[in-house]
C-alpha cells in the first residue's frame, strides 16, 4: 500500500473529513462511494487514491504536506491511545483534565511512572523534532477525552461549546496575552462558525489554533508566515474600480500588519467615505484582510479571510492580484460583499506616478489630506477593535507606579476600592519581562462579564486583575 493510500485510509477510518464516509462520497463527484470504501479497506488503485486526494485538497483547501501531517498526527495519537486510557484517565471524567493540563504545563511528576518512562519520552522527542505532531497529539487528547460530537445536526452550537470549554480551561491556568484571547473570540463569532464544515477536521484545526496560541512561543511567528503581504508599501490606498473621487465615494486604507498581534501577516483595512469638501472624510468601518497564498501545485486557490468589525461579519473569498495593473479582484462564496460595502474589484492608487485624470485626483487627495492622517486612522482602528468587547475605565482606576525586579512585577493602583498593590511573579507570565516599566497601562472592563484587566496597548497584551496578588497600600 502506498503512503497516500495509508494516509487516506487512516483519515477516512477516523471520519476526519466528514461525519461519515457516505457523506464525503456525496461531495466527491469524480469517484463513487465504493471507491472510498476500497481506500478505507486498502484495495483501491493509485488513480482512485489520487482522485480522492485532489478532491479533498479542493474541498478543504489543504496542501499535500498538510494531508501528510494530519496522517502523522492521527496515526501517532491512536497508537498512543491505549496508554492515554490506562495512565492519563481518558474515559475518567475526574482524571483526564488533570493529566491534560500536566502535559500542557510540563508538570510531569504527577503522571504515572510507567507513562513517564514510556510514551512521555516519545512525546518529548516529538516536541523537539515534529512540533506540530506533538501539539496535534495534545489537541486530539482533549477532543477524545472531552467527547466532542461532530454530527452535522447542531454542529455550530457544539463547536462553540467545545471551543469555549477549551479556552476556559487554559484561561484558568495561563494568564494570557491579548492575542490568545482574540484568537478564541474570533473563533466564536457566529457568522464565522456558519462557514465551517461540520467534521472532525474543523474541530481539530481550530482547537489546534487555540492550544498553540497558549503553549507554543513560536506560534505567532509561524502564523505570520501564513499571511501574504504584497509589498505595496506599509500603507497603501485603494478605491473601487471605475469609481471617481466624489462625495460618498470610498477610499480603502490598507496597513500592513506583520507584527506579533492578534492578526499576524494581514492587513488592517479602514473604509473612508469622502465628504462634501475636498479632502474631508469620515472613517466608517474597519476590517482585517488575511490573505493566503495558493498551493505550489495549483490545487488550492489563493484565499482571503475578511473580518468586518462594523457589521460583525466573517467572509471568505478567493482573490486575484495583478501587480502590473494594480487590481485586486475578490470572488465571494456568497453575496456578503454588499453587506459590508466591499467592492468586487479594488484599484491601487499609485500616489507617486498616477496614470489618468481620475487617478491623479485620487492621488492628490491622498497626498494632500489622507497620508498625513495615517496615525489617526490607525488609532481609530485600534479603538474600534478593542472597544468591541471592552470599555476604558482608566478614569476610575489610576496607575500611580510600576515596580519590576527579576522575581516579580507590581502595579500600584488607585481605584474605587482604595489604593492597592497588584503583584505577579514573573514566572506566571512569559511576556512580563519584555514589558517596559514606563509603558502606558490602560485599565479595561469587559462589557459583559465586568472583568477588569490591565492592558499594554504598545505590546497588545493584557492581564486580568484576578491573576495578581492584591494588598492594600
Amino acid at each position: 500500500m502506498s503512503i497516500e493510500s495509508e494516509a487516506l485510509s487512516c483519515l477516512l477510518m477516523r471520519n476526519v473529513f466528514a461525519p461519515s464516509v457516505s457523506t464525503l462520497a456525496k461531495r466527491i463527484t469524480c469517484c463513487g462511494r465504493n471507491t472510498l470504501y476500497r481506500i478505507r479497506d486498502g484495495v483501491a488503485g493509485d488513480d482512485a487514491v489520487a482522485d480522492v486526494w485532489r478532491e479533498l485538497m479542493g474541498m478543504y483547501r489543504l496542501a499535500d504536506a498538510e494531508i501528510y501531517l494530519l496522517y502523522a498526527i492521527f496515526d501517532s495519537f491512536y497508537a498512543y491511545l491505549p496508554d492515554y486510557k490506562e495512565y492519563c484517565g481518558i474515559g475518567d471524567s475526574a482524571r483526564w483534565k488533570d493529566s491534560f493540563m500536566a502535559l500542557c504545563k510540563e508538570e510531569y511528576d504527577g503522571l504515572p511512572k510507567r507513562f513517564r518512562s514510556g510514551v512521555l519520552q516519545e512525546l518529548l522527542q516529538l516536541k523537539s523534532s515534529d512540533t506540530l505532531v506533538y501539539y496535534g497529539n495534545l489537541v486530539l487528547f482533549y477532543i477524545y477525552a472531552n467527547g466532542a460530537d461532530v454530527n452535522t445536526k447542531g454542529f455550530v452550537n457544539k463547536f462553540r461549546t467545545h471551543i469555549q470549554a477549551l479556552c476556559s480551561l487554559f484561561e484558568e491556568c495561563f494568564p494570557s496575552g491579548l492575542s490568545s484571547k482574540e484568537i478564541a473570540n474570533e473563533l466564536l463569532d457566529y457568522d464565522f462558525m456558519n462557514h465551517l464544515y461540520p467534521c472532525t477536521l474543523t474541530i481539530f484545526l481550530y482547537s489546534m489554533r487555540v492550544v498553540r496560541s497558549y503553549l507554543d512561543a513560536d506560534f505567532l511567528d509561524e502564523f505570520l508566515k501564513l499571511g501574504v503581504l504584497f509589498n505595496m508599501g506599509e500603507f497603501s490606498y485603494w478605491h473601487a474600480v471605475d469609481e471617481p473621487y466624489r462625495e460618498g465615494a470610498a477610499l480603502w486604507f490598507f496597513e500592513e500588519n506583520p507584527s506579533s498581534s492578534p492578526f499576524n501577516g494581514s492587513y488592517r483595512v479602514s473604509r473612508l467615505v469622502m465628504g462634501k469638501t475636498v479632502g474631508s472624510y469620515s472613517v466608517e468601518e474597519h476590517f482585517v484582510f488575511f490573505f493566503k497564498a495558493a498551493c505550489d501545485d495549483g490545487w488550492q486557490l489563493p484565499m482571503v479571510e475578511i473580518t468586518s468589525f462594523g457589521s460583525m461579519k466573517y467572509i471568505q473569498a478567493s482573490y486575484e492580484l495583478d501587480r502590473e495593473s494594480g487590481r485586486l479582484k475578490l470572488h465571494f462564496d456568497r453575496g456578503d460583499d454588499c453587506v459590508c460595502w466591499l467592492p468586487r474589484e479594488f484599484a491601487f492608487i499609485n500616489i507617486k506616478s498616477p496614470a489618468g485624470k481620475e487617478e491623479k485626483v485620487w492621488a492628490r487627495v491622498v497626498n494632500d489630506f489622507i497620508a498625513n492622517d495615517k496615525m489617526a486612522i490607525r488609532s481609530a482602528f485600534d479603538n474600534s477593535v478593542l472597544m468591541k468587547e471592552y470599555e476604558d475605565v482608566s478614569n476610575n482606576y489610576k496607575v500611580n507606579d510600576v515596580a519590576m525586579n527579576r522575581k516579580e512585577f507590581s502595579i500600584y493602583l488607585s481605584g474605587p476600592e482604595g489604593d492597592c498593590r497588584y503583584t505577579l511573579h514573573n514566572d506566571r507570565c512569559d511576556f512580563i519581562t519584555d514589558i517596559n516599566a514606563l509603558s502606558r497601562i490602560v485599565v479595561l472592563r469587559h462589557r459583559t462579564s465586568g472583568e477588569l484587566l490591565f492592558f499594554w496597548n504598545e505590546a497588545g497584551k493584557y492581564l486580568p486583575f484576578s491573576a495578581f496578588e492584591v494588598e492594600e497600600c
